[in-house]
């Protein structure tokens, strides 16, 4: 089921890793860009790994994957349908900026 991600209530939804991105070619040329996301988020509230794509790249493979591996680590509340807990699909964007 598709849904738009503020219909999913976040428990745990941290930033992609500041000190990991420092690390990236795109902050030492202080770049800005934009990370769009898609996932799923399995009937327990995990997002399933598998289903982490990329939307749109920020043009820097190591910034992808650090979004990426933000988006996998969050945990919501189960999106539930007439009181069955559901799998549920959406897209997130990390707006990248470095200072």
């Amino acid at each position: 089921m598709a849904v738009e991600f503020s219909a999913l209530r976040c428990l745990a939804c941290p930033d992609p890793s500041k000190e990991a991105l420092r690390k990236t070619a795109a902050s030492r040329h202080h770049e800005r860009g934009r990370v769009d996301v898609y996932f799923c988020v399995d009937a327990k509230g995990s997002v399933d790994k598998r289903s982490i794509k990329l939307r749109k790249s920020y043009g820097d493979a190591d910034v992808d994957r650090i979004a990426k591996d933000a988006v996998g680590r969050w945990r919501f509340k189960a999106m539930k349908v007439a009181g069955k807990a559901r799998r549920a699909c959406t897209e997130t964007s990390f707006n990248i900026r470095f200072e």
